[in-house]
């Protein structure tokens, strides 16, 4: 695959961050979650979807990048959108996971979101068609849902609503990276 990434360089705690389908890493929500764990010392790997990639990609990129972090002393993989559709991958490895504004509504990653524990977050909104507040509340993950947020957790016409919504995101994967605990 033809992937690239930008890298936020850090310590040897690794955080790859999938990018939604027309949702790239510069774009706010997944800007300063990256800015959240970088400040923190993580090194944050920012994926660029190749050209005509599809969905079916997704789990073989972030495998094959996670596969390329072999001295990492802690991993965590997160994605927006498209990019949670790597929660399987995730949950497979035992990896901490930050999922922004997943997609609920695909009955694989409904399944596995129902089931994740404590070290994953989840984060959506209440106006987000993909977003479903049942699933979300039935897992023991960290969680932030953002009333009459939509699909990049913006809220319509609201600018000080909408900036509050992306600051709350900020704040909560910085509280959930914190209380991470070291996988050595």
């Amino acid at each position: 695959m033809d992937f690239s990434t930008s890298v936020l360089d850090g310590d040897d705690r690794h955080a790859v961050l999938l990018p939604g389908g027309g949702y790239p890493a510069t774009a706010p929500l997944l800007w300063y979650t990256a800015a959240a764990l970088s400040f923190q010392g993580w090194t944050v790997h920012l994926v660029t979807w190749p050209a005509g990639m599809t969905r079916n990609d997704v789990i073989p990129i972030a495998r094959e990048i996670l596969d390329g972090l072999p001295g990492a002393s802690q991993l965590l993989l997160g994605g927006k959108s498209l990019g949670s559709l790597a929660m399987p991958l995730a949950v497979e490895r035992g990896l901490p996971g930050i999922w922004l504004t997943p997609v609920l509504t695909e009955p694989k990653i409904a399944d596995t979101a129902r089931r994740l524990g404590q070290d994953h977050l989840l984060i959506g909104g209440t106006a987000d068609p993909l977003w479903d507040s049942t699933i979300a509340a039935a897992s023991e993950a960290s969680r932030l849902e953002v009333p009459d947020a939509d699909h990049s957790l913006q809220v319509e016409g609201d600018l000080r609503a909408t900036l509050a919504a992306i600051t709350a995101a900020a704040h909560a994967v910085d509280d959930f990276a914190r209380g991470l605990q070291p996988t050595t």
